[in-house]
């Protein structure tokens, strides 16, 4: 099933209106659409100073029942094609890469929910972010997205070697901020491109202190236990950064190729490490 999925996706462009409304219904479940205030999720990025980028990562959803969040070690064989393998914090009956994931060529992506105000039928954003986990770079990510027709909105933060790039989706549109040279970014759940802001509209309220304070506590060069503890503020409750719906939390680091995660708040949880790729690894910086 996920092995066809991921190399389904990765021909989409050339599927039909049919078969992309078909994809739409499977991804949405047959359900109508979701309200905004839905999600709250908090995505960062740091490079280190010891080369590389550490990545975090807060699931925050409304969901029937939190043990639906789970975390997939998966080796996939596509046909006629090479084995990937990736690590990804994912739902019951949802693709991996719809939340937080890094693959073993140290490509990692983070989902954001985002509006989207240019609606219209394409390939929908669990199966554009699952095929994303079969790419080996950040220009091959941009390159898909560019030429693949979309149904949705969402943001990708992704990340590569010492590579920073946000990458803010809808239907029809894409903005781009390369974050490299500032060694940090942050994303919730409302768009920071002025054009698709405006286009969007009023912002989700509880985004954008989350937001303000992420930008307040990060910054180059964070270790994972200063990554862990902003994962973890508690400031501007019930709009913070973590709270009681938090579902669990992810980090990365794209060059020492470890994930870690946890489930629920991250202050109170254990962190389980894996290791998806030696730390030895060489990974070409931009």
């Amino acid at each position: 099933m996920d092995a066809a999925a991921g190399d389904g996706a990765a021909r989409a462009g050339g599927c039909g209106p049919g078969v992309l409304r078909r994809l739409a219904y499977l991804s949405a479940g047959g359900l109508p659409p979701e309200r905004p205030d839905r999600h709250g999720c908090t995505s960062l990025a740091s490079r280190t100073a010891g080369g590389g980028v550490l990545l975090g990562h807060n699931e925050d959803a409304l969901v029937p029942n939190p043990q639906e969040l789970f975390v997939l070690d998966a080796a996939v064989t596509p046909p006629g094609a090479g084995e990937h393998r990736f690590l990804a914090l994912c739902y019951v009956q949802a693709l991996p890469g719809c939340s937080a994931a890094m693959n073993h060529h140290g490509l990692a992506l983070l989902m954001d929910w985002l509006p989207d105000p240019d609606a219209r039928i394409g390939l929908p954003f669990d199966y554009l972010s699952r095929a994303l986990l079969e790419l080996p770079s950040i220009e091959a990510a941009l390159d898909f997205l560019e030429r693949t027709p979309r149904g949705g909105g969402g943001n990708c933060l992704l990340a590569h070697g010492d590579r920073i790039v946000n990458v803010e989706l809808t239907s029809t549109r894409m903005a781009v901020v390369e974050a490299s040279d500032l060694g940090f970014h942050a994303h919730t759940n409302h768009f920071l491109d002025p054009r698709l802001a405006t286009l969007a509209g009023e912002p989700q309220a509880d985004s954008l202190p989350r937001l303000a304070r992420a930008r307040e506590l990060g910054g180059r060069d964070l270790t994972p236990a200063a990554l862990k503890a902003l994962l973890s503020d508690r400031r501007n409750a019930p709009d913070s950064i973590c709270r009681e719906r938090t579902l669990g939390a992810f980090l990365a680091h794209t060059t020492q190729g470890f994930v870690e995660v946890c489930w629920g708040e991250p202050a109170s949880a254990t962190w389980t490490r894996h290791t998806l790729f030696l730390p030895t690894r060489e990974i070409p910086s931009p």
